[in-house]
């Protein structure tokens, strides 16, 4: 799988990924939201919180970014894909923009 196609999958469920990766965040700790590409189940990707003591304790790339992300900014998502590899992504957290008027 390329790069540009697993953006495009995390962009198009991004209403679904970014709240599991808070509320995981909330409920477990440091993880990563794991979105099994290979199936459907109820018209959706079947997708599960893995908190950091539930990944495998070696120097994967998943579990650096695991170690690593900054929670109030960024969530890491990961995809298994067909080809039986997880791939993992450190992706920010959309910003809130504030309007601020000015009288004259």
């Amino acid at each position: 799988m390329d790069n540009a196609s697993n953006l495009k999958l995390i962009a198009d469920n991004w209403d679904v990924l970014l709240p599991a990766a808070e509320h995981g965040f909330e409920e477990r700790g440091r993880g990563t939201v794991l979105a099994d590409t290979t199936r459907l189940e109820n018209g959706g990707y079947p997708i599960q919180y893995l908190n950091l003591a539930a990944l495998p304790d070696d120097d994967s790339v998943c579990g650096r970014m695991v170690r690593t992300y900054d929670p109030q900014k960024e969530v890491v998502v990961s995809l298994l894909r067909d080809d039986g590899r997880v791939y993992s992504y450190q992706l920010g957290r959309p910003t809130q923009t504030t309007l601020v008027r000015r009288g004259a």
